[in-house]
């Protein structure tokens, strides 16, 4: 054998050498790949499926907010219409000789606990991005952020059906002993 001989043997033994960890790397890459890469894949899938759901969980949170802050702007209005009716009441009251420290105690507590309800009410929905936020801890917590939705879904129709009940109007009994 000669010298160039030897040397491309050497070569091809030093190739060889370097090629079988390549392709036993190569191998064990792709088996890796073939046994993680639907699990990744999954994965991925469902954090696609919860950014969804969350971004329309907030949606409709926005929207509802929304939908509740202009229901809010319009009980101003009827607040101060039933303020008008109140002292139109009180006048009437005062010239029909009815006692109008009992009547003005009767009118002033009912419209403390109107005010106190609405407050909760706004104090609620301001609180609601918060609560929604707190619910949200990078593990999927729909249900859980949904029932706390309808929770408050609920309250709100209580609140509302309060009010619309003390809105109802009652007769005032003529008192004993005095003259219509």
């Amino acid at each position: 054998m000669t010298a160039d001989q030897i040397l491309q043997i050497t070569q091809i033994a030093f190739v060889i050498i370097l090629f079988i960890p390549s392709l036993i790397t190569i191998g064990v890459l792709i088996v890796v790949a073939w046994k993680f890469l639907p699990v990744m894949v999954k994965q991925v899938q469902q954090l696609i499926d919860n950014n969804a759901q969350l971004t329309k969980i907030a949606k409709q949170n926005a929207d509802q907010f929304s939908t509740t802050e202009k229901t809010l702007a319009g009980i101003t209005p009827e607040l101060e219409r039933q303020t008008k009716a109140i002292e139109a009441g009180n006048s009437l009251i005062l010239t029909q000789g009815i006692d109008f420290r009992s009547y003005q105690t009767l009118v002033s507590d009912n419209m403390s606990n109107h005010s106190a309800q609405i407050e909760a009410l706004k104090t609620a929905f301001d609180a609601l991005p918060q609560r929604v936020l707190a619910a949200i801890d990078d593990s999927p917590k729909c249900q859980s952020i949904l029932k706390e939705i309808q929770a408050l879904r609920y309250e709100v129709g209580q609140v509302l059906n309060q009010q619309q009940a003390k809105r109802a109007t009652g007769t005032m009994a003529k008192v004993d002993g005095e003259a219509s």
